[in-house]
């Protein structure tokens, strides 16, 4: 990206080399990476359609189940403080699922076909397609090593507060394929888009399109125009040798299958303190650049919110920020902002941004937002417009 003749995604290369010592590596990585993922897709889809869809089966009924034994959370420990209701519900969740994809199979492979065995025949029926995902791990492996690239692991924890200075792996853990195992998680992608940075505890990141809604109430508030954590998130730094990429297949809106990475890597080896280099981060506010970030006022809206499909949370942002239920950080910060999600907020309006929402009939505002708007558009004018603005 290229901002008043800067080279953003290069600055930010040459800050991580000169600041940490490390070259990140990332534009190399990006580029071999998806042009090696292109060929992989391309054999993905020589594969019999049936197998493709075994495949997917298969990780499904492996989620399911995983989720199920750990108490539908993807942390054992997590499920634990779930009250009796809520342990009874995921049940039902998850066994519906099971008990759908058992169906499916029995109808493909014969009602002699077991609950038990139903992986087994998954397995064998897909392995083709799981030897694909194997040799993309391999690959996706070997690129990161020739590009010299480096992982992040963003956790909540200062380096003075790890058990003997090491980054331990997390017990009984879910990745995002479905597997359970004890591992430490890390990223290849930038800082400045990732999730992880914002995820401070099991509640976890919603995360859609360019969408971020942490799930910790208070976790962000916004300080001098500018968005920040009330706690320091830490950034571990680190070489992926220890690291094994996490590879699925799913399928694209076109109902094409393709091979997906989503820049999560996993180790089940805790990584010793001569092994990586560390970064405390409170400022947040060149996320904003490349993200649309939410505050919560509540654990409670936030699962209502993730519990909504992607479609429907994009509609239901704007009621929620109205509600007073989102705090909308880029509109108070007033950076990369979308006006038809910011009613009002301190903002420096441009004519553009005023008329954007008064011309959208289906634009409720409230009294006082409305009249802010007004206010801001006609204070330097000299004069009043009629902006069909209604209020509530």
């Amino acid at each position: 990206m290229v901002r008043h003749g800067i080279n953003v995604n290069e600055v930010i290369g040459k800050l991580a080399q000169t600041y940490l010592g490390v070259d990140m590596g990332i534009d190399e990585f990006e580029t071999a990476k998806q042009k090696f993922i292109g060929g992989q897709n391309q054999k993905l889809r020589e594969i019999e359609a049936n197998k493709i869809e075994d495949y997917k089966k298969l990780l499904d009924y492996r989620r399911a189940k995983n989720s199920l034994e750990l108490g539908g959370s993807f942390r054992k420990d997590l499920a634990d403080s779930k009250s009796p209701e809520e342990k009874a519900e995921w049940r039902k969740k998850y066994k519906t699922k099971i008990d759908k994809i058992v169906s499916e199979v029995q109808a493909e492979y014969g009602t002699n076909v077991s609950r038990e065995n139903v992986e087994e025949i998954l397995s064998r029926e897909a392995e083709d397609v799981a030897n694909l995902v194997v040799e993309t791990r391999s690959g996706i492996s070997d690129i990161a090593r020739e590009c010299d690239l480096t992982l992040n692991s963003c956790i909540f924890v200062a380096p003075q507060s790890l058990n003997d200075g090491k980054l331990e792996t997390s017990k009984s853990v879910m990745d995002t394929a479905g597997n359970v195992g004890d591992f430490v998680f890390a990223q290849s992608g930038r800082l400045v888009d990732n999730p992880y940075l914002l995820r401070k505890s099991g509640k976890g990141v919603c995360s859609f399109g360019n969408y971020c809604i942490p799930g910790d109430a208070g976790l962000i508030k916004v300080e001098d125009g500018k968005a920040v954590l009330a706690d320091p998130a830490y950034v571990y730094f680190m070489k992926p040798d220890k690291f094994e990429p996490v590879v699925t297949v799913d399928y694209l809106q076109n109902g094409e299958p393709a091979i997906r990475f989503d820049g999560e890597w996993t180790s089940e080896s805790d990584i010793d303190k001569d092994e990586f280099e560390v970064k405390k981060y409170t400022d947040i506010t060149e996320m904003l650049e490349y993200l649309q970030l939410f505050a919560v006022s509540d654990v409670d809206t936030y699962m209502q919110i993730a519990n909504l499909s992607e479609d429907e949370r994009t509609d239901a942002l704007r009621d929620f920020v109205v509600n007073g239920k989102l705090q909308y950080i880029n509109g108070e910060c007033g950076v990369n902002v979308k006006p038809e999600i910011s009613l009002g907020g301190k903002l420096s309006l441009s004519r553009e941004t005023v008329r954007s929402f008064a011309s959208k009939p289906e634009v409720q505002l409230e009294k006082e937002n409305a009249a802010f708007l007004i206010d801001e558009f006609t204070k330097d004018k000299g004069r009043e417009e009629n902006f069909n603005v209604r209020s509530q």
